[in-house]
């Protein structure tokens, strides 16, 4: 089984899973379909756009406003459409930014603790 995910118009996200190996999008009732590649990996998205509710959802590397439930699958390319899983978790990861915490000690800025020739 090959996991993906649907951001719901809510904001949740909801991992579902398929036995499918490959995606085709006629398996789908959606009328909308965007291939996306972010940080080396291929993802399709698809979804309607028949709800009164926009789904707030944050992707970001999908900009389009979207007035329905959201379906994301990974693939290994867009020539096949191999179905690869994709978890929440998975997705999290991907989408954290990588920022590197420094440690600033106080004495840093503590003008007492420079010398004459005002090196810290």
């Amino acid at each position: 089984m090959k996991q993906y995910l649907i951001f719901n118009t809510d904001g949740t996200i909801k991992e579902l899973a398929t036995s499918k190996l490959e995606f085709i999008k006629t398996d789908y009732n959606l009328d909308y379909q965007v291939n996306i590649s972010y940080k080396k990996n291929n993802f399709i998205i698809i979804y309607n756009n028949n709800s009164e509710f926009e789904n707030i959802s944050k992707i970001p590397f999908f900009y389009s406003k979207v007035h329905g439930d959201i379906i994301m699958f990974k693939v290994d390319d867009f020539d096949n459409f191999k179905i690869k899983s994709l978890t929440e978790k998975s997705y999290i990861k991907l989408i954290e930014d990588n920022k590197e915490y420094i440690d600033y000690s106080s004495d840093d800025f503590n003008p007492d603790t420079c010398d004459g020739k005002n090196t810290c």
